[in-house]
């Protein structure tokens, strides 16, 4: 399937990257790795001229940058319009999920790496402004026809901007159970919070976990005593 976003190679797999600080390694290596892979990089804070060499970059490796960002899908009055003010770049200019896949074509298409590092305001855009779940991210990708399907989520927590620490930090890892989707890995980022007060979380989802411990299981690469009962 090829995106409206300018693409004409056929891709099974779509990569959106949402916060870059300029800094594009992450989606290089990707594309490299997995060149059947679509990736988008969104981030509005860039400068004109940082978004430009980004914009190159990803171009060279079959990429797409965006030079906007993500807002919760249920915060009024702010869809598609500036409502955010950056440093660097003045103002920022943010979309709702819904509205991002709208355009780009990708609507009822898995994301299956979806990673995010957006300097803390995480907490507001998965659990929406009163951080219940209910109106946040989370809340289009529980339930049995949900709208955002991830594969893989790649995201940085900062525990040093959550409202309401131990309550919401619980209503996040709850809200992301209810995706269906489960920790793998887990590390704290040292050089960026000397404190400690960011961690970086690595998640599947549980089809996609399923698969491919089916995909080692048939490749004979997993011995038979790692797996459930129920695989064997």
């Amino acid at each position: 399937m090829a995106a409206r976003s300018g693409g004409n190679k056929q891709t099974s797999c779509l990569i959106y990257s949402f916060g870059s600080n300029g800094d594009d390694a992450w989606e290089a290596a990707m594309a490299k790795r997995l060149p059947n892979c679509e990736v988008h990089i969104f981030d509005p804070s860039l400068s004109v001229e940082l978004a430009k060499e980004v914009t190159q970059r990803a171009q060279g490796y079959g990429g797409f940058f965006h030079p906007f960002g993500l807002v919760a899908p249920n915060a009024e009055g702010q869809l598609g319009s500036v409502v955010q003010q950056s440093s660097r770049a003045g103002n920022w200019t943010l979309y709702t999920y819904q509205q991002i896949v709208e355009m780009l074509g990708h609507r009822g298409r898995t994301v299956d790496y979806f990673k995010i590092d957006i300097e803390g305001n995480e907490w507001l855009l998965y659990l929406g402004h009163d951080l219940t779940g209910k109106r946040g991210l989370f809340s289009l990708c529980a339930g049995d026809n949900p709208e955002l399907r991830i594969g893989h989520l790649n995201i940085e927590l900062h525990g040093y901007s959550v409202p309401r620490r131990a309550e919401t930090i619980h209503s996040w890892f709850a809200g992301a159970d209810a995706c269906g989707l489960r920790v793998f890995h887990k590390e704290l980022n040292t050089l960026a919070c000397a404190t400690g007060g960011c961690a970086e979380f690595s998640l599947i989802s549980s089809q996609q976990a399923h698969a491919v411990q089916s995909w080692y299981r048939k490749a004979a690469l997993l011995p038979p005593a790692l797996l459930p009962a129920t695989t064997r």
